[in-house]
């Protein structure tokens, strides 16, 4: 056979033709730089609220993805409402669940020793599941790792409550308890499969704390989502690591489609208007309206909204388990409430929710009409 005589490469090391190591590398040297450089935003000011309960591995994949891009991007507190079930927990089986006989009964909210080692379990699922393969033999094996994990301990609070697999996600619920415990002047209504770009931070809390503004929504409004559904991309991990979104922002019409973003994802508030206007209506259970009902609220009793017009939210994709769709048995009830509560005038609004008894279990104030 005749050979190319531009082909000046040996055939015989064609599988090394490009590099020796694997490409992985450079996101954890990445990784190492950014962590030992500090460059977080400062946030010390917020704590990010995130309800979750596991369906799926990709569901606590998502997670722990979430809680790593906060940590290596932000010096903001991390408060997670876990609520499990055993049959979601048999998804991915991330932690032991206990025996029968230690839960006397569902729900059951986990003492506190047992939640520093469900933090420790968290710890040690972002380094298996980022962390290339091959240059960590444990967690702890690198120099440095060791004081990020103490750091990633301080930084994050969990509340772990098990409940029956029968018994619905209650999201709006979860929500108010971190709420309701945050002692940060902002705080953030986070999905746990959302991630921002560093810059979004930024102006998003310059808003916040410079202007006469209550919520800010920090992306835009109409097709502004953009969809992940492979991270460990190089790209995607630009954003998990560093914050930086360019180079997925590039790839929009070549390889990935923008989505509708509107009124969920992640929404930032100043702590207190959050909490005067009965932060959320617990009577929406699982997924329903609550986000375009927390919205029309805000408006409907004076709040000011702001939102950063061209910005893109990134969406961790995962499998929709009855609690994320219409397969929710309380969806039926979400939609008639909403039905209910949308006509109400600004005055009737305020007289529904200071009838409501579950801002009373937070010492929340009635709502004033003037």
């Amino acid at each position: 056979m005749e050979r190319n005589l531009m082909a000046w490469f040996p055939e015989e090391l064609e599988n090394v033709k490009a590099h020796n190591t694997t490409e992985d590398i450079i996101d954890w040297c990445l990784l190492r730089s950014i962590l030992n450089d500090t460059k977080q935003v400062q946030m010390d000011d917020v704590t990010f609220m995130i309800p979750y309960g596991t369906d799926s591995t990709v569901r606590f994949r998502n997670l722990c993805t979430v809680l790593f891009w906060l940590y290596c991007n932000t010096t903001a507190k991390i408060s997670v409402f876990i609520s499990e079930t055993q049959e979601g927990n048999s998804k991915s089986e991330w932690f032991k669940w206990p025996e029968a006989s230690a839960i006397p009964a569902l729900p059951y909210r986990l003492e506190s020793r047992t939640v520093d080692q469900i933090k420790d379990v968290i710890w040690r699922n972002i380094c298996n599941a980022l962390v290339p393969t091959g240059v960590l033999n444990a967690p702890d094996d690198i120099s440095g790792m060791v004081e990020h994990k103490k750091k990633f301990m301080n930084q994050l609070s969990v509340i772990m409550e098990l409940r029956s697999d029968d018994a619905p996600f209650h999201r709006t619920k979860y929500l108010n308890e971190m709420l309701s415990l945050a002692t940060t002047p902002f705080v953030v209504n986070h999905d746990a499969d959302v991630l921002l770009p560093q810059q979004t931070l930024i102006k998003t809390m310059s808003v916040l704390r410079n202007a006469a503004i209550d919520v800010v929504y920090p992306y835009g409004f109409g097709n502004y989502q953009l969809q992940i559904h492979d991270l460990e991309s190089s790209r995607n991990m630009d954003l998990i690591i560093g914050g930086d979104a360019s180079s997925l922002i590039a790839t929009v019409g070549i390889g990935t489609l923008l989505w509708s973003s509107k009124y969920g994802h992640s929404i930032f508030f100043k702590a207190d208007s959050y909490r005067a206007i009965h932060g959320e209506n617990e009577s929406f259970i699982s997924w329903g309206a609550e986000d375009v009902e927390r919205y029309v609220r805000c408006i409907k009793m004076g709040l000011n909204i702001s939102r950063l017009p061209e910005a893109t939210v990134f969406h961790l994709e995962h499998p929709r388990g009855a609690n994320s769709s219409e397969q929710n048995p309380a969806f039926r009830d979400n939609e008639k409430l909403w039905d209910e509560i949308q006509v109400l005038t600004p005055l009737e609004l305020i007289e529904y929710y200071n009838n409501c008894s579950y801002y009373k279990r937070y010492g929340w104030r009635d709502i004033s009409a003037s």
